[in-house]
């Protein structure tokens, strides 16, 4: 049905802290082509970001929920696991319950928060990450390098997933090097239709989707 009429803000905040430049600019520019569209376009501040992540320190919950799903088979075959995952889970059995729950009680506050902050928009844009895809091998050139990496990667994502939204995230460019660049589109608790519905119309409307990334510099 298209975004005609619809809603659409801009989150600012903690989405964009130490944001790759080429990332920040494909994103905003999405704004436009939103506008173009028919939906009314705003900047939204979301403070809530910044604050549920503080809530979480060092991915606690992620680690100690890693480390329940994994518990009945860290016996003979933990030594197998790979180091970084390792390291999350042996976090995760170590927290103790009241850590965890006041992270998890936190959570829940921002998130009947978050309703009454978005409650005059449809969604919220975001960038899916901070930076654009980097090679493999840059990534695992070291345990600590790998470390960085996933929580830079997955900070914008962890948003949503601890607020309770749900989120798409579509193809809005790609940076110097020809690497993709991710727009996220958030939308409140059990409403996917309607960030699907905005997702598919931005990407109806543009055409990153059916590009492939430029790698001949990698051959």
């Amino acid at each position: 049905n298209g975004v005609r009429g619809m809603r659409i803000a801009i989150a600012e905040g903690a989405f964009w802290d130490n944001v790759d430049p080429e990332v920040a600019s494909a994103v905003r520019a999405t704004g436009d082509v939103f506008s173009t569209l028919g939906a009314h376009v705003e900047s939204l501040e979301f403070m809530e970001a910044e604050e549920v992540l503080a809530a979480n320190p060092r991915l606690l919950i992620s680690s100690v929920e890693g480390f329940l799903a994994h518990e009945r088979i860290l016996g003979p075959e933990y030594d197998d696991y790979d180091d970084t995952l390792r390291f999350r889970l042996t976090e995760g059995a170590t927290a103790t319950a009241a850590t965890y729950l006041r992270a998890r009680s936190a959570c829940e506050l921002l998130s009947a928060r978050t309703l009454e902050t978005l409650s005059e928009v449809d969604v919220f844009l975001a960038p899916t990450t901070a930076n654009p895809a980097l090679p493999v091998i840059e990534v695992d050139a070291s345990s600590e390098s790998y470390q960085h990496w996933n929580g830079a990667y997955s900070r914008n994502t962890l948003v949503g997933n601890l607020l309770g939204l749900c989120a798409v995230t579509v193809p809005c460019g790609f940076n110097d090097r020809g690497l993709p660049i991710g727009l996220m589109v958030h939308a409140k608790p059990r409403c996917e239709a309607v960030a699907l519905r905005v997702a598919y119309s931005y990407e109806q409307a543009t055409d990153w989707h059916r590009r492939a990334p430029d790698l001949d510099w990698a051959i």
